[in-house]
């Protein structure tokens, strides 16, 4: 799937619904980006935190 989005002024992103609805991403999920060294970004679900916050 591939699609692009707009950075707001405020470094704010939406993530198309079809694209979080593809994933299973619902409100609340943390995301994890992750730069890779030929300049692609990966997005993945944040592992949960130890304290569990």
């Amino acid at each position: 799937m591939a699609t692009s989005i707009h950075m707001s002024t405020r470094g704010r992103i939406t993530i198309p619904k079809a694209v979080r609805e593809n994933l299973g991403w619902t409100a609340g999920t943390k995301v994890e980006w992750i730069k890779h060294p030929d300049g692609r970004i990966e997005a993945k679900p944040a592992p949960p935190s130890e304290t569990g916050a």
